[in-house]
Formats: structure tokens, C-alpha cells, sequence
């Protein structure tokens, strides 16, 4: 079911947005549950740090490599087994 939200914005703010809407050919409704959308899709409830903290962890293991060739050879083995 779906859940009504309320937000206001002053007189001029609203103008904007209604202008971005209609370029987009978008009701207003929808372009601001587009941009909503977006927004949550790039949240995150990490800090920056923790996020360094992860990347640089990760940067001192050790993963299996070799040869391209001999990669693809074998994913594709993978792929004709299956």
C-alpha cells in the first residue's frame, strides 16, 4: 500500500523543482520519487573510514592469479560443463 509524504517547500523552491519536473516530462510526484530513489540507492551507512579501513585491508591479501588466457580458458571450460 502505498504511504503519502509531506514535505514543504517555499514558494520559490517548489517552482524549481515543478521546472525540473516538467523538462524530464515527469509529473512532480514521480520525478520526486525518481530522485528519492536515486538518493537511497547511494546511501551508506559506513563512514569514509570505514570504508579505507576495508579497501586497504583487502589491498594486503593475496588472491589467485595467472595467466589470462589460461583464466578464460578455464571460466569457459566452467561455462560448457554446466
Amino acid at each position: 500500500m502505498s504511504k503519502r509524504l509531506q514535505v514543504l517547500l517555499e514558494p520559490k523552491e517548489y517552482k524549481n523543482i515543478q521546472h525540473l519536473a516538467e523538462e524530464e516530462g515527469l509529473s512532480l510526484g514521480e520525478w520526486v520519487r525518481q530522485v528519492l530513489r536515486t538518493a537511497a540507492a547511494g546511501f551508506s551507512s559506513q563512514s569514509p573510514a570505514e570504508k579505507l579501513k576495508k579497501v586497504r585491508l583487502s589491498s594486503q591479501q593475496t588472491y589467485p592469479t595467472g595467466d589470462i588466457e589460461k583464466i578464460l580458458e578455464e571460466i569457459e571450460k566452467g561455462y560448457l560443463e554446466s
